[in-house]
């Protein structure tokens, strides 16, 4: 076949153009501007911009479409992003590219593994384990595939051990995390400390060192290293929310408020944050402050009830009844009691609420009713004042033996109970069974032993029983318990020892008052009757003279 001089020289031509197109999409000038999109979306990653940093990566990809360090990366972002299936596709592009490598299998097993296909992903990494048994990346992907099945946990720690890279403190943070998956503490802190004298400024160790010395009660040490994430990372809401904690535990209450309002500043839509602050609002007593926060935190949970919590849903309506809006508590109740999906426990925390309203508007029949769903009759005991309103509304209902029966059973469930010891002392005494009432306040006492007013109503009771020596005695231990009310607790002696006929103590006990400075005519008057008794009437002329002259001064 004879080839024309015209068709020669096209067929070069074409030659060429090939050959020039086919090196022009590899200069170095292409490939240099391809590794400043990698980087740029590397330090998109690591600021947390996922979304930003898969953009510069497809600009990548579609000028360098077999980038085996863009597919790489990319497949990892979007694996954070929980789009596994994607992944999985850029991990066969890989395997596509570089079939002989084993890495890329590990991984497609990996992704596969997540999106579902857990078999099929462990199949996978155990292929690429046999074809490359020294990769500490294929252990790090199959431990990935291992944990995602709690009785394989302990595989997936052994696989994460030989996967550590000393020098890289995320392989360390990936074993700490399964460690303390496997309520391995000691150990988990040993990891995270290796961590962080490799990398002191590693924000995610900070970050769980501090979640457990917060959980251990090692405040001061969880507060400083809050304090270091919050310098190192001062976008991340996390790390204040957490040293804001730490304040809020130690009393700190200005510095938390300010912690949480920089977190809320990051992250506004915190249930957890705005619930801490309103907690530090109501001890400084800012209920309006405090029930912004919680009207806030029933806004973003938007009627998701798995996301409430009873401590919440208590304050919550506590802070309405405070600011004397207890129907608002009771229309807030009957809200989520309409509702069919509000699990049991929360559904009784409403009606408990909205017991307590009623009982609080003198309501005793519908809180009576609240009472006896929320309880079964008694049968879940709270062991608060819940239990002890429901004592108190069957009484005002029912009479006084339907409301002691009840107590004596809530008792027998929560003895040391002080809501439903007092309800029972304030039920013995109002019906005037004052031996009862004597049990009830030894009980409380049990309880509360340093409560001084108890011990007040014990004395009282054994007063009023003619147990007088033994309400001195109550009296010496009061004077003890508190001491501010000293000149009232020794009267009181003065007065037993005069019904006791013991006049000479009677006196002794009186004019102890006087030198403690107790100078008043009633002290005086009693000191002078005294003195009578026993004959002295010059010392009880006195006596008189300067009560007298005390009472003409007023």
């Amino acid at each position: 076949m004879v080839i024309s001089r015209k068709s020669s020289w096209l067929f070069l031509l074409f030659c060429l153009s090939f050959v020039f197109f086919f090196f022009s999409a590899h200069t170095p000038a292409t490939d240099l501007a391809n590794q400043t999109l990698i980087d740029q979306a590397v330090k998109l990653r690591d600021a947390g911009q996922h979304e930003a940093a898969i953009k510069i990566l497809n600009q990548a990809i579609s000028t360098n479409a077999d980038c085996v360090s863009c597919y790489v990366l990319r497949a990892d972002l979007l694996e954070a992003n929980k789009k596994f299936s994607e992944a999985a596709s850029d991990a066969r592009r890989l395997i596509a590219l570089e079939p002989k490598v084993a890495n890329h299998r590990a991984r497609l097993g990996c992704y596969l593994a997540e999106a579902g296909q857990f078999d099929e992903g462990l199949r996978l990494c155990n292929e690429a384990v046999g074809e490359s048994p020294n990769s500490q990346e294929i252990f790090y992907l199959r431990a990935k595939v291992y944990q995602l099945r709690s009785e394989k946990l302990q595989a997936a720690i052994a696989d994460a051990r030989k996967a550590l890279d000393p020098n890289n403190p995320h392989s360390g943070m990936f074993y700490a995390g399964l460690l303390l998956r496997a309520g391995d503490r000691r150990g988990t802190l040993q990891e995270l400390n290796r961590i962080l004298k490799l990398a002191p400024k590693f924000e995610p160790a900070l970050c769980l060192r501090a979640k457990l010395e917060w959980e251990a009660n090692e405040v001061d040490t969880a507060m400083r290293d809050w304090r270091t994430c919050c310098a190192i990372a001062p976008h991340d809401a996390s790390a204040f929310y957490g040293y804001g904690t730490c304040l809020q535990l130690g009393k700190h209450y200005p510095e938390a408020i300010k912690a949480y309002n920089k977190a809320l500043a990051i992250n506004p839509a915190s249930a957890c944050t705005l619930q801490c602050r309103a907690a530090i609002y109501r001890i400084q007593n800012k209920n309006a402050e405090a029930l912004a926060d919680l009207k806030r935190v029933m806004k973003i949970i938007q009627g998701r009830p798995d996301e409430l919590q009873e401590p919440t849903i208590t304050n919550y309506c506590h802070l309405l009844i405070i600011l004397h809006r207890q129907q608002e508590a009771v229309d807030f109740c009957n809200y989520w009691l309409s509702k069919s999906d509000v699990p049991a426990h929360l559904r009784r925390c409403f009606q408990l609420n909205r017991g307590n309203c009623h009982f609080l508007s003198e309501d005793y029949p519908l809180a009576l009713a609240d009472f006896v769903a929320a309880t079964e009759g008694g049968k879940i005991v709270t062991g608060d004042r819940y239990d002890a309103e429901y004592v108190l509304s069957l009484d005002r209902v029912q009479g006084q033996a339907a409301a002691i029966a009840l107590c004596n059973h809530l008792l027998q469930a929560k003895p040391r109970s002080a809501w439903l010891l007092k309800t029972s002392y304030d039920l013995e005494h109002t019906h005037g069974l004052l031996n009862r009432s004597l049990d009830a306040v030894d009980q409380l006492i049990l309880a509360e032993p340093q409560n001084y007013q108890f011990h007040e109503e014990r004395a009282t009771l054994l007063t009023k029983t003619k147990s007088l020596e033994k309400a001195l005695a109550e009296y010496d231990l009061l004077i003890r318990l508190n001491p501010q009310r000293f000149r009232q607790y020794q009267f009181n002696k003065v007065r037993l020892y005069e019904r006791l006929g013991q006049t000479a103590q009677a006196i002794l006990e009186c004019t102890k008052l006087l030198e403690e400075g107790a100078t008043n005519a009633e002290v005086l008057y009693t000191r002078a009757d005294l003195y009578e008794k026993i004959g002295y009437k010059d010392r009880a002329y006195q006596d008189r003279k300067a009560a007298d002259a005390i009472l003409n001064k007023l």
